[in-house]
């Protein structure tokens, strides 16, 4: 097989080998990466129906995506008929070679077990069991992480062999009592072997052994493990409890999930319990009492500048050269009052039998539901993302009634329903129930049953049936909730694996998989919309504006609530965040339990308090009501991260940053919250070794962790130490262009105004244009001494320079694209702030007046296109800067 090429890998060494197939180290032709392709048996497809299965299967373990999973790229057939699979290839070695080499630290076998529990967990999630967990199954790379390989062959085997009752498959050693009877499986199958392998990580050998297969399971079935403890007697007993907890013979005594085996591993890694860190919306230690750091915590004084001030030139001059008295803060808008809903529903996962392909529908239907019931006359429908959390969160899906009647009257409903659905030959029966709290029987109950591609029609239907019986409305007017979604089933699918991915901080898979919801079907309103917030949420701003636009062009496919977040959306896009956020309090008086809401509430108070002269730490009760919500919601615990930050509470940075990483380990923003804690517990010999692991990573990710920690004004040295590594050689021009330019501002922020002006000659050498932007805004701050001369040399400069011949920047993040195209935009606003000041220091005469009006329409329109986003960047605050130039201008 070497050198030979299987569709387009070329082989190019043999790696493995095992029950299943050899295993081939490739390279990816197309992409220029390696992989590692596994060859299946020859006599799996010998017939059709194995192929079929072999695909099916194939399709299955693909959609696994998790870092502990191995990745498949692709299930395909070779030119001779034999059946491949291409995976990510991975650096390092399998956990049977890394038990063979001697005895594992017991700190290095839990977190292995761990890891492997947590590709469990996602897998049983999706309705999918491994079952045939052992050593050779999983793999340690090189940086220590555990991929867990050959999801579904297990099952693929089984089928190709057309076992009878009674038959095994599997590896007698690694199998449970159940398994080896032949009997059905489910995830507590892959716990025991999981067992197994923790018995003979700690033990150095299987707790169950013979010298043949009979007599392994004989000992399996009959017989106990030697103690433990015996074995290896450093092993902490709530260890020992965990893998004999995993090995009970009876599956119904067994450790019940891999959730359950992950929670009883937390205190042995170390990690602070989820309970520690849980934040409630009605209280916080700061609103009862002072934080008071602990002394070993030296107090911080707060910077006398910072870089959000810094760029917010247009207001700070143009109060100035008035001579006005600055007005007071605006006053937070009060929330709307909520109004009197005659009935609120909850709608609740349904429970799923059948093609694994469908299983997403047990979650999704609690989305289609409360989309069709939602704004039904007088109905409201509890917010799905909440409802999935807390059912999450409360472990209720096996709960039954008791636990959903419970969470129900939490989100103070009316009625709530719960559900099934069975899937057989590729038509759905779904049944669902209708409650009240309280209520033994339900009120009501319907079912309705056709194929699968049909399934809007039949929630449709089934909604429709729930309403007209029980919830009696004279205004109900049911819309299709394909029309308020989409038709597509794959669209669907495709959107609520965007919605998962967005949630647990993986921004940029969130937002691929947004475009390839919408490629699936452009008129899906609301994946547009969500495809913008994924967008800003991975800062690339570029994206947001189009697919704003495109949400609301199908605005008549979303529901009336969708509507109104839209509406709030195009506020904050024009430069009036205000206006946004009195929407969102409005939707938030009808909707209190609103995640959608809270998170751009949230978002409104973090970035843009400081026109109504606020601190970040304004969005703190918006975020904490997110994760109360929704604890699972990652972007909500790092906004608390940089709150708690501001307000000097180094613990809880710590408390948060922990949780964070627990629940998402290689998330986007992991390093910038890493530098973040570094530098709030003055931890220097952490922030060295982070410093080291940023001038690996890419710039936008170092530029991200310099934006952190200047956001939080926790140390501005330190803040200069990380945006250094931007100036570095290795570096693209457009990154060192941009390193100097923050650093001239952060070294501005610090009084040094040589040492600004040396960065910004640094950054001139690479780009005009950030030389020019950035120095006309830094002198024109009124503490920055600039003489007549310099102003009009400024001016000179400025008017010779050819803003439209400016490159755009083919970075997708925002930091360095969101001026693409609007130099020419920026260069005339920077030219009237130069000529105004002139004019303010001399009295001459400044541009006429119809010129005036004529720039201030340009501004205007700036002010539509640009984004008011980060930080440092002029367009963050071009909106309210124009306002004030209009009043100027007006002579108001």
């Amino acid at each position: 097989m070497i050198g030979q090429t299987i569709s387009h890998y070329r082989i190019l060494e043999r790696i493995g080998a095992g029950g299943m197939g050899v295993v081939y180290k490739a390279e990816d032709l197309e992409l220029g990466r390696p992989v590692a392709i596994k060859l299946l048996p020859p006599e799996l497809a010998e017939d059709e129906a194995a192929k079929e299965r072999f695909q099916h299967e194939a399709r299955t373990a693909s959609a696994l995506d998790h870092a502990n999973i191995c990745t498949i790229y692709e299930a395909g057939e070779t030119d001779d008929g034999r059946l491949f699979l291409a995976m990510a290839y991975y650096r390092g070695r399998t956990l049977k070679q890394r038990i063979a080499a001697g005895p594992i630290p017991l700190g290095e076998a839990i977190d292995i077990l761990a890891q492997v529990a947590r590709g469990l967990e996602r897998a049983h999630a999706a309705g999918v069991f491994h079952r045939d967990i052992k050593p050779a199954n999983v793999i340690i790379t090189e940086h220590g992480e555990a991929k867990i390989l050959d999801f579904g062959l297990a099952k693929l085997a089984e089928g190709a062999q057309r076992t009878r009752s009674g038959t095994t498959v599997g590896t007698p050693a690694y199998m449970s009592p159940e398994q080896v009877q032949g009997d059905d499986v489910d995830g507590r199958t892959d716990l025991w072997s999981l067992g197994v392998v923790a018995y003979e990580m700690l033990a150095g050998r299987p707790p169950f052994r013979g010298a043949n297969e009979s007599a392994i399971i004989y000992s399996i079935l009959h017989e106990e493990p030697d103690s433990l403890a015996e074995q290896r007697p450093d092993v902490p007993p709530p260890l020992r409890e965990v893998v004999t907890r995993a090995l009970v013979k009876d599956p119904e005594e067994r450790i019940e999930s891999a959730r359950a085996f992950l929670r009883r591993l937390r205190p042995l890694l170390g990690d602070t319990p989820t309970e520690a860190i849980e934040v409630s919306p009605s209280e916080h230690p700061t609103r009862t009492a002072p934080h008071r750091a602990e002394p070993a915590v030296k107090r911080r004084i707060p910077w006398a500048v910072t870089l959000v001030a810094a760029v917010a030139v247009a207001a700070v001059l143009l109060l100035v050269w008035r001579r006005q008295e600055e007005s007071p803060p605006a006053a937070v808008p009060p929330a709307t009052p909520a109004a009197e809903a005659a009935d609120v529903v909850t709608v609740f996962p349904f429970t799923f039998r059948g093609n694994p392909d469908y299983a997403y529908l047990g979650d999704g239907l609690v989305d289609l539901l409360s989309t069709k019931l939602d704004g039904a006359g007088d109905i409201r429908a509890s917010d799905p993302h909440a409802v999935l959390s807390r059912v999450e969160r409360d472990a209720a899906r096996s709960g039954g009634l008791e636990a959903f009647e419970r969470i129900a009257e939490s989100f103070s409903a009316t009625y709530f329903v719960t559900g099934e659905i069975l899937e057989a030959g590729g038509r759905l029966h779904i049944s669902a129930s209708l409650y009240q709290p309280g209520a033994r029987r339900p009120a009501t109950t319907h079912t309705v049953e056709g194929p699968a591609e049909d399934v809007f029609q039949l929630v449709d239907e089934l909604a429709a049936e729930l309403l007209a019986e029980q919830i009696q409305a004279p205004s109900v007017r049911v819309f299709s909730t394909a029309a308020m979604t989409t038709e597509s089933l794959p669209a669907l699918r495709s959107y609520l694996k965007a919605e998962s991915e967005l949630r647990r901080g993986e921004f940029t898979k969130a937002l691929e998989s947004y475009q390839k919801t919408v490629a699936l079907d452009p008129e899906f309103a609301l994946a547009w919309y969500r495809l913008s917030v994924a967008a800003e949420w991975s800062t690339q701003n570029m994206l947001v504006g189009p697919a704003v636009a495109k949400a609301l062009e199908h605005a008549d496919r979303l529901s009336a609530h969708d509507r109104d977040l839209l509406e709030a959306r195009l506020a904050n896009r024009a430069g009036d965040p205000e206006r946004a956020e009195q929407i969102y309090r409005s939707i938030l008086g009808r909707h209190p339990e609103d995640v959608e809401a809270w998170i751009q509430m949230g978002e409104i108070l973090s970035h843009y308090g400081f026109m109504t002269g606020r601190s970040l730490t304004a969005s703190r009760e918006a975020f904490e009501r997110v994760i109360h919500l929704e604890p699972s919601f990652v972007g909500g615990w790092w906004h608390l991260a940089r709150v708690a930050a501001v307000e000097n509470r180094p613990e809880e940075v710590d408390r948060i940053v922990r949780r964070i990483l627990e629940m998402n380990p290689e998330g986007e923003r992991a390093l910038e919250l890493e530098v973040l804690r570094a530098v709030v517990l003055e931890d220097e010999a952490e922030l060295a070794s982070l410093i080291e692991e940023l001038r690996r990573v890419e710039d936008h990710v170092v530029l991200t962790a310099a934006w952190s920690l200047e956001m939080t004004q926790v140390d501005p040295a330190a803040a200069i130490r990380v945006a250094e590594v931007l100036t570095e050689p290795r570096r693209s021009d457009e990154a060192r262009a941009i390193g100097h330019e923050v650093l001239a501002w952060l070294e501005l922020c610090r009084g040094r105004l040589r040492a600004a002006f040396e960065h910004l000659d640094a950054a001139g050498e690479i780009s005009i244009a950030r030389r020019l932007e950035s120095e006309t805004l830094v002198r024109l701050r009124p503490w920055v001494p600039t003489d007549e001369a310099e102003l009009r040399g400024l001016r000179a400069r400025l008017e010779a320079w050819d803003a439209s011949a400016v490159p755009p920047s083919t970075n997708p993040s925002n930091f360095f694209s969101q001026h693409n195209g609007l130099h020419p935009l920026l260069r005339t606003y920077l030219l009237e702030l130069v000529e105004a000041r002139l004019t303010a220091e001399t009295g001459a005469v400044g541009a006429p007046q119809a010129e005036r009006q004529r720039t201030a329409t340009l501004l205007r329109d700036a002010a539509r296109d640009l984004d008011a986003d980060l930080a440092g960047k002029l367009a963050g605050f071009l909106p309210h800067s124009v306002e004030l130039y209009r009043a100027y201008l007006a002579g108001d």
